[in-house]
């Protein structure tokens, strides 16, 4: 009866330390933003938190940076979002079909270092988001 025993808690333990495994190593993989042909986007638009304008912005070079600039980003889970109020520039990407885009699509770019997807916030690794770019179109079009 003994023996019976410790082989069931041996193999729940080791079931408990693959699915440990699993999770942590799924936590912590880098992953892309995006992967969308610029061609494809029809507008992005942004929603700024801080002074609650919104900027639809259509214009094929605009879209083409951003999209871009997406695309080259790899990311990685920073931590849990949720509860979090607040945010930089919310963002929704739109195809020419009229359809929001699939994937990675209605996040929040918080600063050129981190995006906010609920239900976490991640960190870029080894680059940029076009935070600073999307900054200058909005002051572009203050001063229209």
């Amino acid at each position: 009866m003994k023996g019976k025993n410790k082989r069931k808690l041996k193999i729940i333990l080791g079931a408990f330390i693959v699915i440990a495994a699993i999770g942590i190593l799924w936590y912590n993989a880098p992953q892309g933003v995006t992967d969308l042909d610029p061609k494809d986007v029809k507008e992005i638009v942004v929603f700024d938190g801080n002074t609650g304008k919104s900027l639809h912005i259509e214009k094929e070079k605009d879209i083409d940076y951003i999209i871009d600039g997406l695309n080259g980003i790899r990311i990685k889970r920073k931590g849990i979002s949720l509860g979090y109020t607040g945010f930089r520039y919310k963002t929704t990407i739109y195809l020419k079909s009229g359809e929001e885009a699939d994937g990675f699509n209605n996040f929040i770019i918080n600063s050129p270092e981190t995006i906010r997807k609920d239900p976490f916030f991640y960190t870029v690794i080894g680059s940029k988001t076009p935070c600073e770019y999307i900054e200058d179109l909005f002051e572009k079009d203050k001063e229209i």
